[in-house]
C-alpha cells in the first residue's frame, strides 16, 4: 500500500496491522517500519480515545527490530566477488 503526506492516522494503523506479521518477510518488514514513522512523526498532541492503547516506546523497540531484520536480510543478498588463480 505505502504511505504518503495525504495519508491518515487510520491508514497508517491499517498498514501497522496489516504488517504484524512481518517476520521473514522483507516487503512486510518494510511497511511496517514505514508506519512505525508514520505513527510516531503523526501522533497526536491530545490523546484521543481511538489512539489511547498505542504505546510509542514500543513501536519504537518493534520498528528497529524490522530494521534490524531488514538490515540483515540485505546483507545476506549482498554479492561478493572472489578473484581466482589457476596454478599450472
Amino acid at each position: 500500500m505505502g504511505l504518503s503526506k495525504s495519508s491518515t492516522i487510520a491508514d497508517a494503523l491499517g498498514q501497522y496491522n496489516d504488517s504484524l506479521s512481518w517476520e521473514g518477510d522483507s516487503a512486510k518488514a518494510l511497511l511496517f517500519v514505514e508506519a512505525c514513522r508514520f505513527l510516531r512523526v503523526n501522533r497526536p498532541q491530545s490523546r484521543r480515545d481511538s489512539l489511547a492503547g498505542l504505546d510509542y516506546e514500543s513501536i519504537l523497540k518493534d520498528q528497529e527490530k524490522a530494521e534490524a531484520y531488514l538490515q540483515a536480510v540485505s546483507d545476506d543478498n549482498r554479492a561478493t566477488f572472489v578473484v581466482g588463480r589457476c596454478l599450472q
